[in-house]
């Protein structure tokens, strides 16, 4: 694939699973079955730029996901799969299945197997887990999103959704298999005329689905693969392609398990003229392992096809490492960032059970100030907003959502070393300089968070003066004025600040006299003020 073939489809797909749901590249590819090269070629093309995703279709979930790299398990899945099997041929021997129509028993099997494996795949919930809601809940996202995305099917299973699970809870319920069966009976039926319009929408629908769902409603055999294949050549898409070589993708793992030699003979096999010394000067031309892949497909005849295509993006990511150590890598930064959030929340499934328990905040507050510092070397002055900076990292985390985290966390940090509130008046004021044109809200953000932190050191003066300067750029946004007004009562971050009721309803009262947007925060914040004075 090259960079000149991306369609907009297939970039808005993409886009969805790495900035809507977290997914890192190896996860995209095994989800849309196209190599790992193939997706960065997308990440890093201009039509993924300006491809646009609608938040209110596919809703964020901010939980890492289930395929590989994230504590997901195949055993474990395949374990969760085999005895909702045993509890599904229970359950058609009941009476709860006995009231179903023909059509839904006929669907029921597969809805609840498809339901079990989501779950878990996606949100990394198993079937005693199901009732859980919020970011870490899935009912709701699992059959109004993933399902219409994912389910190549006629309405009437669709349909049939909505009733199989709710017989199947409550059964399930009766014999003590989930929690809160009447929870889980309510909350799926009050989504099930939605599921079914979901559904119908193809604007809802996965790439591969919406190549499907055409050939299914023209008669196709979807499981004759040369019947598929030549209905979509008569719709002028890419036919579906066998890979070639080997059976299965390369894992980094494997790879690394190679000597240095190996992985070089390998890759001049694939038509790659590796050369040490040429390398070495290659790694300060590229900011990635990936894109140095890209560039020897573009002078070499590389030969590597099928699975084999993801061998030569990996072989230069390790090769990179072993050879060129001093060279901080994309792949290199992406995996510190992730070690950073592994050490503020844990693996996947321990962080969901441990909530934010044993959070190592100084460590990954360092690491990720070392990030920081590989980032800033590759911002240019044309970059004016964190959007533009996009160019030069791509990895699991967006960089807008990254640098975010990144000032919370500092914050954080703060509480139990000081020394971070510097680090954090200095990592603001860089970022808002170095990106003068980002959003809005994440300007002022980072301009209340250095604010804050100058207060947290005991200096008032500036803290009042950076304050002043918001409230004056952002004279409408009740934050500035809420979160300075709590520098004296509410939070008071330092014990040198003197507790003032009297200024902080005075500064709360300056935003109401200015019409904010949204006074019921300022009107809110008055109220716990009288409450706090009152208890005192």
């Amino acid at each position: 694939m090259e960079k000149d073939e991306v369609t907009e489809e297939l970039a808005a797909e993409v886009k969805r699973y790495r900035e809507n749901e977290g997914l890192d590249v190896r996860s995209i590819s095994e989800i849309m079955e196209i190599s790992m090269q193939d997706v960065t070629k997308i990440i890093n093309s201009d039509v993924y730029k300006g491809a646009e995703v609608e938040p209110a279709d596919q809703p964020k979930v901010t939980v890492e996901k289930g395929p590989p790299g994230s504590g997901f398990s195949e055993e474990r899945l395949e374990e969760i799969l085999d005895q909702v099997y045993e509890w599904g041929v229970e359950f058609s021997e009941t009476e709860y299945f006995e009231k179903l129509t023909d059509e839904q028993k006929r669907h029921s099997e597969f809805i609840i197997q498809s339901f079990a494996q989501f779950m878990y795949s996606y949100y990394g919930l198993e079937p005693t887990e199901w009732h859980k809601k919020g970011p870490e809940g899935g009912l709701e996202e699992c059959c109004t999103w993933v399902f219409p995305k994912k389910i190549t099917a006629g309405e009437s299973c669709f349909e049939s959704i909505a009733p199989v699970l709710a017989a199947f809870f409550s059964f399930a319920g009766d014999r003590g298999l989930v929690k809160n069966p009447q929870s889980l009976v309510r909350r799926i039926r009050d989504i099930d005329e939605e599921i079914a319009e979901k559904a119908s929408d193809p604007r809802n629908w996965g790439l591969a689905k919406s190549m499907m769902m055409p050939a299914r409603d023209a008669g196709v055999d979807l499981e004759d693969e040369q019947e598929l294949n030549d209905f979509l050549k008569s719709r002028g898409a890419r036919p579906l392609e066998r890979p070639e070589g080997r059976d299965k993708r390369w894992s980094e793992e494997e790879v690394r398990d190679l000597s240095t030699e190996q992985i070089v003979q390998k890759l001049q096999d694939f038509g790659v003229d590796f050369g040490e010394e040429q390398f070495l000067e290659d790694v300060h031309d590229f900011h990635s392992a990936s894109e140095l892949a890209d560039h020897w497909r573009e002078v070499y005849p590389v030969t590597a096809t099928g699975f084999d295509e993801d061998f030569i993006w990996l072989a230069a990511t390790v090769l990179w490492e072993r050879l060129a150590p001093d060279v901080v890598s994309s792949e290199q930064l992406d995996d510190m960032m992730q070690k950073g959030y592994d050490l503020l929340y844990g693996p996947f499934m321990e962080r969901k059970r441990a909530g934010l328990r044993d959070r190592k905040q100084i460590e990954a507050c360092n690491l990720w100030l070392e990030v920081w510092e590989h980032l800033k070397e590759r911002f240019t002055p044309n970059m004016e907003s964190i959007r533009d900076a996009e160019q030069v990292f791509s990895g699991t985390q967006s960089l807008q959502n990254w640098c975010q985290d990144m000032e919370m966390e500092l914050g954080n940090a703060g509480l139990e070393d000081p020394s971070f509130y510097e680090d954090r008046v200095s990592y603001c004021r860089e970022f808002y300089n170095l990106f003068p044109e980002s959003g809005d809200q994440i300007l002022l953000n980072m301009k209340i968070a250095e604010a804050e932190s100058l207060f947290a050191l005991g200096e008032l003066e500036q803290g009042e003066d950076a304050f002043k300067n918001i409230i004056e750029e952002y004279p409408e946004d009740p934050w500035g004025y809420v979160r300075w007004g709590d520098m004296y009562c509410i939070t008071r971050p330092n014990d040198e600040i003197p507790l003032d009721y009297e200024k902080a309803e005075e500064i709360y009262r300056m935003a109401m006299t200015r019409n904010v947007e949204d006074d019921d925060v300022v009107l809110e914040r008055l109220k716990k003020l009288e409450r706090e004075k009152g208890e005192r």
